[in-house]
């Protein structure tokens, strides 16, 4: 289905239901798991994932998933890490660290899976808040009587259009205008005047399109079809 008609079927879908009736879509993308989903604001994100009878509309196999957030946790001591015993691993990780009330839904070797562990290796960690995500990167981690502040963002690459900047098509097939990667205005990211002030196109905020710190970058919500 095109992304502009899956655009208007979750609109409908949304407005047939009074406690999602004001959660307005900007757009959807598309990746191999469903549509990912681009909200107005955060409170349109809000009503639409804490809400779900809208998803039924659409069909009893459609379901929202909710973001994760993750970290890669460089030079990571394998031996303080068993992910064989996973739910204990994370548990360990949480006490360690004194995260309270943090919640970590995976972790994961970020390695191919017949490549052998050495002694340290590259952990992904995946958060259940932004919040929680950030203050692993800020602050480090302990395992056991390591610490490593070598903590980044886990990026999984979306399909962009680098020609209309929305997400789940490419540049050489899109019929959009044409919107630069700086300030939004219709011409080339090449042309754009050295003056024009940035903004971005998934959160409005001033700062250019993928910019590092943009919080509209993080992962969107997850539809996904059975």
């Amino acid at each position: 289905m095109p992304t502009k008609t899956a655009a208007e079927h979750i609109s409908e879908a949304l407005k047939k239901h009074d406690r999602t009736r004001d959660a307005s879509v900007l757009g959807v993308g598309t990746t191999k798991l469903g549509y990912l989903i681009r909200f107005k604001d955060e409170e349109a994100k809000k009503l639409a994932t804490s809400n779900t009878e809208w998803t039924k509309t659409l069909g009893n196999d459609t379901a929202i998933t909710q973001p994760q957030f993750g970290v890669v946790v460089h030079r990571t001591p394998t031996s303080e890490v068993n992910i064989e015993k996973k739910n204990e691993a994370i548990q360990k990780i949480l006490q360690e660290n004194s995260l309270v009330d943090a919640r970590i839904k995976n972790i994961a070797w970020m390695k191919k899976r017949d490549s052998p562990l050495g002694q340290h290796a590259s952990l992904g960690i995946w958060f259940n808040t932004q919040e929680e995500a950030q203050n692993a990167i800020q602050n480090g981690l302990v395992f056991g009587q390591s610490y490593t502040n070598r903590v980044e963002p886990y990026r999984m690459e979306r399909k962009r259009c680098h020609r209309c900047l929305q997400f789940g098509h490419l540049a050489w097939n899109c019929k959009k205008k044409e919107r630069c990667g700086h300030c939004l205005a219709e011409h080339n990211k090449m042309d754009c005047s050295s003056e024009a002030l940035p903004k971005c196109a998934d959160c409005n905020q001033s700062h250019p399109t993928g910019a590092a710190q943009c919080k509209g970058a993080m992962p969107y919500p997850l539809l996904r079809r059975g």
